[in-house]
């Protein structure tokens, strides 16, 4: 009977592990998820990062030109 008991243990431990790496792997799928769309949103924001930067680069150059320019 020892036997039969040691078979359902080892059965229900590898029922158990079964169960535990299919929520992991719907926790990794999930994950996989949430960083493809960090790095959307980290891609837009650098483009936006960008776009400022420009904007503010241009003003400052308009700023020189205003005041290189001699007063009539």
């Amino acid at each position: 009977m020892s036997f039969l008991s040691d078979a359902a243990a080892a059965l229900k431990n590898v029922v158990l592990m079964q169960s535990s790496i299919e929520r992991l792997e719907r926790t990794i799928e999930r994950q996989d998820r949430d960083i493809a769309g960090l790095r959307d949103a980290m891609s837009m924001l650098r483009e936006r990062l960008v776009r400022v930067e420009t904007i503010i680069d241009e003003a400052r150059a308009d700023a020189r030109s205003r005041r290189a320019l001699p007063e009539d």
